[in-house]
């Protein structure tokens, strides 16, 4: 018996560095043009690449050194410091860079709405919490904004509704126009694609292995990765259901 999770079962992920330039080119046009990038993002390691990412940025003269990036997740900034303390010496500065600045009060988080040409890194990642809620509620309806999306979204979540082309969202008690960019790269999930299970799975194909169960995804995803698999004579698959007891 193996169980895999099937999350992007049917589909291939771009590479990281393609999604980090896009990142970066992103960022780049919409400080350019007087707006701000907003990212959405988790608190653990996700946050971190994004830090280093941008650091790397700054560096090679893709983003100035000028540009101001908030990171306004309190939760973040506690891992932040987590992974320095945890890196050898010499290495503790790959989350830090010019102009990184950690937003410590709500009244310092309320002020960003009122400046433009920054970046803004705050949690949760699919933005169905948290700070980055109260900033979409102001930042979706100026068209100069990009909303960058760097991970899966949930079916449910805000953020799954935004990178689903959604026109207006509900925010508390307010109806919120979408015309800010929205973009999802998702060459930073941390979850494999379809390559990724395929490979994993040869490992354990043999006479033994009676049954491969098809976990962790919309029901959709799970099926196509059954549809490669049986393609590639991985029979056993089977997609269990919620709640569903299986006697093995």
């Amino acid at each position: 018996m193996v169980l895999v999770e099937s999350l992007y079962g049917g589909q291939f992920h771009p590479d990281l560095q393609e999604s980090v330039s896009e990142m970066v080119k992103l960022i780049s046009e919409t400080v350019n043009n007087g707006g701000n990038a907003f990212i959405p993002s988790f608190a653990v390691q996700r946050t971190q690449e994004i830090l280093n990412d941008l650091r790397l940025a700054k560096d090679s003269g893709a983003l100035s050194d000028d540009l101001k990036v908030w990171l306004d997740s309190p939760l973040a900034q506690r891992v932040t410091k987590i992974y320095t303390t945890a890196l050898q010496h010499g290495l503790d500065s790959i989350f830090d860079f010019d102009n990184l600045i950690y937003v410590n009060k709500y009244k310092q988080s309320e002020g960003l709405a009122f400046k433009s040409g920054q970046v803004v890194i705050a949690g949760s990642g699919m933005a169905d919490g948290g700070r980055i809620v109260e900033h979409l509620s102001k930042a979706l309806e100026n068209p100069k904004n990009t909303i960058i999306f760097v991970g899966f979204q949930a079916v449910g979540t805000m953020g799954r509704a935004l990178t689903e082309g959604a026109k207006e969202v509900v925010i508390g008690s307010k109806n919120i126009k979408v015309k800010a960019k929205i973009v999802l790269l998702k060459g930073f999930s941390a979850h494999g694609d379809t390559n990724d299970y395929l490979a994993w799975v040869k490992r354990f194909t043999n006479p033994k292995l009676t049954k491969t169960f098809l976990v962790h995804a919309e029901i959709d995803r799970s099926t196509a990765l059954k549809g490669v698999f049986e393609q590639e004579g991985i029979n056993s698959c089977y997609i269990p259901s919620m709640q569903e007891e299986i006697t093995l």
